[in-house]
C-alpha cells in the first residue's frame, strides 16, 4: 500500500492531493466501521458460535494482531516525520523522541529506504519537467 502511494505521488506530481485522498479514505473508513458496528445487533445463536464453523486457523492471535497495528502505525508515522523533515533523519529522531540509532533501524526493518528513492526520483522528475 505504501509502494503504491508512492507511486501515485509519482505520477500525479502532486503530494497534497494524494495527502488530502489518504485523510478522506482514512475518514470514510472510520465512519463505515462505526456504522457497520452501531447498526446490527447479534442474536444469541450469533454471538454463540458453533465448534464447526471456528478453528483457531481462521483467526489470527491477539498477539498478532498487535504486532501489526504496531508496525503499521509506527512505519505510517516514521514515513510522515520523514517526510516532513525532508529525510533529516536527526530532527525526525527528535520529532518522534526516539534514539537515532533506533529510527535508522526502524528505516531498515519497515524497509522505507525504497519509500525514499522513490521520493528523490519523484523531486528530480519535478525538477526536470
Amino acid at each position: 500500500e505504501l509502494q503504491n502511494t508512492v507511486k501515485r505521488i509519482m505520477i500525479l506530481g502532486d503530494w497534497e492531493a494524494v495527502k488530502g485522498e489518504l485523510k478522506t479514505r482514512e475518514t470514510t473508513h472510520d465512519n463505515d466501521y462505526m456504522n457497520d458496528s452501531t447498526q446490527h445487533v447479534l442474536t444469541p445463536a450469533e454471538r454463540e458460535p458453533s465448534e464447526e464453523n471456528t478453528s483457531k486457523k481462521d483467526f489470527p492471535s491477539l498477539k498478532k494482531v498487535q504486532k501489526k497495528a504496531i508496525r503499521e502505525a509506527e512505519s505510517k508515522a516514521i514515513l510522515e516525520v520523514l517526510l516532513e523533515t525532508r529525510w533529516n533523519r536527526k530532527r525526525a529522531a527528535e520529532i518522534l523522541e526516539i534514539s537515532y540509532k533506533a529510527l535508522l533501524y526502524k528505516i531498515k526493518e519497515y524497509n522505507l529506504i525504497a519509500a525514499r528513492g522513490l521520493e528523490m526520483a519523484y523531486n528530480y522528475k519535478r525538477a526536470t519537467s
